[in-house]
């Protein structure tokens, strides 16, 4: 595969996004529309970390690559650390790596079926949804996470967007996870590395990350020395861009890494072959 990265040369005054999301998961752009509209803008260099989609890298790099845009090969992962759910941004990993695959695929299956669980209790309670197809295209047709339910509640006027999603956690959604030490370690195997989601958010947000919880993620030895863990009060310009630099450099360090070990091993492949 070949990355829309390599031989990447950042100006000082690139404009980046490490964080941005297409209709592959909650995204309201499809992939063609998101990078359109980032060449168009002159990006220097972005991350599409749609939810646990290490499916969908390969494809997103070949776009990358003919429309001459830089994407970081990125996933942002659903996982929980003692029983509160967070985000974990993974950057720059080989998407090859069946190990992280088969985490995202279980993750991705477990939250289809508790998606269907829910539409097919909304079926029965009387919603009816005759613009299906229409709302969903971009979904197949069916839904499989919560804002493909949210909205074929809102477009077929059961209610705006907060009270929509408000009728489908009601009605027993809930976000599938997997843990945050085997997401981290898997990461760390493929080469790439790790940074906790959207640090400091509101206390309306399920996604906070208290100093505590940090603290305790921190102590745990499989999984502190492999996660970057940044946390910001409100996000301050500073700290975001520190958050960049620290990103970028890392991901950097983790992609030479990755291509310096395939050509190692290439190489003595090459050489017991010929011997």
């Amino acid at each position: 595969m070949e990355l829309s990265t390599n031989h990447l040369v950042l100006a000082p005054d690139a404009s980046i996004d490490l964080q941005m999301h297409t209709t592959y998961s909650d995204g309201a752009w499809t992939p063609e529309q998101l990078i359109d509209y980032l060449v168009g803008e002159k990006f220097g260099l972005v991350a599409i970390t749609d939810h646990d989609r290490v499916d969908t890298i390969a494809s997103l790099q070949y776009l990358a690559v003919q429309k001459q845009l830089p994407v970081l090969v990125a996933a942002e992962m659903s996982t929980s650390w003692k029983g509160e759910a967070t985000d974990v941004l993974c950057y720059s990993f080989d998407p090859q790596e069946k190990e992280l695959q088969d985490l995202a695929q279980d993750v991705l299956r477990r939250q289809q079926e508790i998606t269907q669980d829910v539409y097919q209790k909304l079926l029965r309670k009387g919603y009816v949804f005759p613009r299906q197809q229409e709302v969903l295209k971009e979904s197949g047709g069916e839904p499989s996470q919560a804002n493909d339910l949210a909205a074929l509640l809102e477009q077929h006027g059961y209610g705006d967007e907060e009270t929509s999603f408000n009728i489908v956690f009601d009605e027993g959604f809930f976000f599938a996870t997997n843990d945050i030490a085997a997401v981290v370690d898997a990461v760390h195997h493929s080469g790439g590395v790790c940074l906790i989601a959207h640090p400091g958010r509101g206390k309306t947000s399920s996604a906070m990350m208290s100093p505590c919880w940090i603290n305790s993620v921190r102590k745990f030895p499989l999984t502190a020395s492999r996660l970057i863990i940044l946390y910001t009060r409100q996000n301050k310009p500073l700290c975001i861009w520190s958050m960049l630099r620290t990103t970028i450099y890392w991901s950097a360090q983790a992609q030479t890494h990755t291509a310096q070990a395939k050509n190692q091993s290439n190489t003595v492949q090459t050489s017991a072959d010929a011997s």
